[in-house]
């Protein structure tokens, strides 16, 4: 089995990470690891090593410019109320040649597999366009960084792969399964696929609301993300009566909360969108949301904040007042400009 996986793994063969997990887990039900990176090379010895239960060990899939595997790294918020079904479920319905595996905290590396080499820019290409439209991950391998290995402990492991069925699989049936789903980039360039769209105008969306809406919100600031969910839905149809706000604010807070807000809330957030002009709320301003925010992709949503006028004081970054005998000016960036105003 260890050689079987030192194949299908094959990446950066000249070093990898060794994982200690610590026994304790952070706010988010994440579990605590320190990483130790090793400049040795990577044997099936090793991999014996990690499938026995001796250690975990991560491993990078690019090779110069070159990889063999990537993987779409689906960090959830909330590790306690997390469930992976929706997105098992999409790469069923999309027959997507990707295979779900469970990471150690319990949230999913979504791996994809190739037969040869393939260039990584090309990978990482189509990894990026599936996550955009599937996913919404921060993290999409290669990026420089080496990812930890499924089937630590193997005979016991809570690391493995799903079927398509969402069923788990043990280490034999996750190598048949890898086997099975290999490919190559030219012939995913073949397949047709299929446009996700859960909800009407679902591409549109702001991807901090598509997030919400897969993965139930375990946190803090629920009353600010229902209040983006409502000027997502005022956005969608500005005939809106308050009425009719309030009543879709109280079924999205039961579907995107893992505890929902008091109903009474409900009606002052939606009494704020309506008399606040349908604006997001958004980094820096607030920071809560920042994790599952992306602004370049929202700003080209039609449904996102690129019809918004953006709040220009939050796009200002190192302002500096300086005043001298003489005079006195400003100097602060601005979109990644120095700017000086006299």
């Amino acid at each position: 089995m260890h050689h079987k996986l030192l194949e299908l793994f094959d990446g950066d063969s000249s070093q990898f990470i060794k994982v200690t997990l610590t026994g304790g887990q952070d706010e988010r039900g994440k579990r605590d690891a320190t990483y130790t990176t090793l400049h040795e090379p990577v044997t099936a010895d090793l991999w014996k090593d990690h499938i026995d239960g001796k250690y975990v060990i991560g491993i990078r899939p690019e090779r110069g410019d070159l990889c063999k595997w990537g993987c779409i790294d689906i960090d959830p918020q909330n590790y306690k109320d997390y469930s992976s079904k929706k997105y098992i479920t999409i790469i069923k319905n999309t027959k997507l040649p990707l295979i779900a595996v469970r990471s150690k905290s319990g949230g999913l590396h979504i791996f994809i597999f190739f037969e040869d080499w393939e260039k990584k820019e090309d990978v990482l290409k189509l990894l990026n366009k599936w996550n955009e439209q599937y996913f919404m991950s921060n993290e999409v391998f290669p990026m420089n960084k080496a990812l930890g290995m499924p089937y630590f402990n193997a005979k016991m492991t809570t690391e493995f792969a799903y079927n398509d069925d969402g069923t788990p699989v043990m280490l034999e049936g996750f190598l048949e399964l890898a086997k099975a789903k290999r490919t190559t980039l030219a012939k995913i360039k073949e397949v047709k696929i299929v446009k996700y769209e859960p909800e009407d105008q679902w591409s549109n969306y702001p991807p901090c609301v598509q997030k919400l809406i897969q993965e139930k919100w375990s946190g803090n600031h629920r009353n600010d993300f229902l209040f983006n969910v409502l000027v997502l839905e005022s956005k969608k149809n500005d005939s809106l009566s308050l009425e009719d706000l309030t009543e879709i604010g109280k079924k999205r807070n039961q579907e995107i909360f893992a505890t929902p807000l008091p109903e009474r809330e409900v009606k002052t957030i939606a009494q704020s969108v309506k008399k606040g002009g349908y604006f997001y709320k958004c980094p820096p301003k607030l920071n809560a949301i920042t994790p599952i925010c992306n602004k370049e992709l929202c700003k080209n949503r039609s449904l996102g904040i690129f019809q918004e006028t953006p709040a220009l004081v939050d796009e200002f970054d190192e302002v500096l007042f300086i005043r001298d005998i003489k005079e006195s000016f400003y100097k602060f960036n601005y979109q990644g400009e120095e700017i000086i105003k006299l």
